[in-house]
């Protein structure tokens, strides 16, 4: 994990906002080869395990369906949503959702730092893993096209690497920072 150092940033409060331990930041220090504790440069990039960081799981957001969508949650609970479906109806989708849409259907997801997608018609898509990272500034999402078309508008992160990750049958794209579409069909 890369992160990026902002303005006004030390080796402790990174470590206070973004690592399970405090402690970690002398660590940090060492493996970054750092000489001074309390600045560092902004725009330098600070080499994090993995395994240091906080992690919690996220949250998205259904903010439109149009047609036929359905929601299928873990607990096996189908929701049916049709055209009267707008912004103040929105649903919180967690790890495990599966989305369909139908022959009409669209449904547009929201994430937690602001990358949308877009479901198309006669789609079906699991949200396999949302996960916060740090602070809950930084995301690892990671989705499952089982069939069927998006398109995705997927913002950089100013301060890390984070991940933006769809599988389908047959490929994995991992991006951050772009507008992609994708499709996974029965061939």
């Amino acid at each position: 994990f890369l992160y990026k150092a902002i303005p006004g940033d030390s080796l402790w409060n990174i470590a206070q906002r973004h690592l399970h331990s405090i402690k970690l930041w002398t660590e940090l220090k060492k493996i970054n080869h750092l000489t001074n504790d309390d600045y560092i440069e902004p725009g330098t990039l600070i080499k994090v395990p993995r395994a240091w960081l906080k992690t919690n799981q996220s949250t998205a957001t259904l903010v439109n369906a149009i047609g036929s969508v359905t929601i299928i949650n873990d607990n096996e609970q189908t929701l049916q949503y049709g055209q009267d479906f707008t912004d103040k109806d929105s649903l919180i989708l967690t790890t495990g959702d599966k989305i369909i849409t139908g022959d009409d259907g669209l449904a547009t997801i929201l994430f937690k730092d602001g990358s949308r997608l877009l479901l198309q018609s006669n789609s079906e898509l699991v949200l396999k893993d949302l996960i916060a990272l740090g602070d809950g500034s930084l995301s690892d999402i990671k989705l499952q096209l089982e069939k069927g078309r998006l398109e995705n508008r997927v913002y950089s992160s100013p301060i890390s690497n984070t991940n933006y990750e769809v599988k389908t049958p047959t490929a994995t794209t991992s991006v951050r920072g772009t507008v992609f579409r994708k499709g996974a069909g029965s061939d």
